[in-house]
């Protein structure tokens, strides 16, 4: 045998299997099984959805815990992870960005069955009434701002989280209410008033009085619901 046809068996010897497919599809479901791990996938609300690389994603979120120093611009509640864009690296933004076009359009109103003009009407309406008839619920604009968003929702929308409604809700109303409270004050006061428990065991004074707020909350809250029904009879289907 010669020295070049030694080699060529040499080579041929060491040379690597490629893996077959099985006809029990095996080797199909192994990759599929790299893909879930190598890549994160992402559901949008209508139904689609987009292939993210996890290590970019891991990488990107690192990241911006290493440059927020200050905790409370990173938010954690028991859905989601907010990181302020500024500390996200550009161009997973623009990935995302660019994966989501084509996607569920913007909120262009409120609820989806009402006009956002009719909306601020019955914000101001349901103020008079508020402040005429059950005085004694009232606090402040920013705790009539936040119940009137709770009940609103529950109301002509209840399917709908009003997380996600909170930029436009703030948007119809800031030109129209004096002293409205910030976006950030509204998201923070709603997420107390969802997230709020009674102590378990002994109850000192500011949980008491925390405790007297979120039912007095309660209390307007599905006062201004009744009084919707008397405004919009027409959709008390969603009620």
């Amino acid at each position: 045998m010669s020295r070049r046809h030694k080699e060529q068996e040499t080579e041929s010897n060491y040379k690597p299997q490629q893996a077959e497919s099985r006809a029990d599809g095996s080797h199909e479901r192994d990759n599929s099984f790299l893909d879930k791990i190598l890549n994160f996938t992402i559901t949008k609300r209508d139904g689609t959805k987009d292939r993210f690389s996890l290590d970019k994603i891991v990488s990107a979120v690192a990241n911006a815990f290493m440059k927020a120093s200050v905790s409370d611009e990173i938010e954690v509640d028991d859905k989601y992870l907010k990181i302020p864009l500024q500390y996200v690296d550009e161009n997973i933004i623009k990935e995302v960005q660019k994966k989501s076009k084509g996607g569920r359009n913007p909120v262009k109103r409120l609820f989806s069955r009402i006009s956002d003009s009719k909306v601020v009407e019955y914000f101001h309406n349901t103020l008079c009434a508020v402040k005429e008839k059950c005085i004694e619920l009232y606090e402040s604009i920013t705790q009539y701002s936040t119940c009137f968003l709770k009940a609103a929702n529950q109301f002509f929308s209840p399917e709908d989280d009003p997380y996600g409604k909170i930029s436009h809700y703030h948007r119809i109303l800031e030109c129209e209410v004096v002293e409205l409270p910030s976006r950030k004050t509204l998201n923070n006061w709603l997420r107390w008033f969802e997230d709020w428990r009674p102590a378990v065991t002994y109850e000192d004074r500011r949980e008491k009085k925390q405790r007297a707020r979120h039912r007095l909350w309660e209390r307007l809250i599905d006062w201004i619901k009744k009084y919707l029904m008397e405004l919009a009879p027409e959709y008390a289907v969603a009620y």
